[in-house]
């Protein structure tokens, strides 16, 4: 895991891109990413089959948010929810993703499954990452546009990988709503 000085070198060497990158994000061994103003509810539709595309149409609701609107969270309610910070990963670099202390202390969870970022994601046009929020707490809370909701921890991979996310991953196109699975 890369500590703070060696997430500033990866930055300052173009392995890692982070945009707007603040200082104040830093933290010992991990970089704070921020909410963004685009949030996509879930809507209740019925049975979904995640090999049907016709299915998982119109599964969510985008929803955007300011620094004059919060967005609640109600209990047992998921969202999908984008960072503020666009990010670059270059295929030398590998990223965990992991919520905040003090959010995981009301029951928020910020990654569902995928606390992975794939090697080269946004890489070299960066591009802001998919959170999965689900409050498994008892009350509402309010999650605001730029507040603190994830830590990226940063890995140097032992060997640069192969290829890039952005060379063949299924969300390089920067799609947030889920897409079917290939049978």
């Amino acid at each position: 895991m890369l500590s703070d000085k060696e997430i500033l070198d990866a930055i300052k060497n173009g392995l890692l891109i982070v945009e707007p990158f603040d200082k104040e994000m830093l933290r010992p061994a991990c970089l704070n990413l921020r909410l963004g103003p685009t949030i996509f509810e879930q809507v209740q539709k019925g049975l979904i089959d995640p090999y049907d595309k016709e299915s998982m149409k119109k599964c969510y609701k985008r929803v955007e948010i300011d620094d004059t609107s919060p967005y609640i969270l109600k209990p047992n309610a998921f969202i999908l929810a984008l960072t503020y910070e666009k990010i670059g990963i270059s295929k030398s670099l590998g990223v965990l993703l992991d919520g905040t202390s003090t959010l995981a202390r009301l029951g928020i969870s910020i990654t569902q499954t995928a606390a992975i970022v794939d090697t080269g994601h946004g890489f070299p046009k960066p591009r802001r990452l998919t959170l999965e929020i689900k409050n498994n707490g008892l009350n509402p809370v309010k999650l605001y546009y730029k507040m603190k909701v994830v830590r990226m921890a940063i890995f140097r991979l032992e060997k640069e990988a192969s290829f890039g996310y952005d060379e063949k991953g299924k969300y390089k196109d920067g799609s947030v709503i889920p897409k079917p699975v290939k049978p």
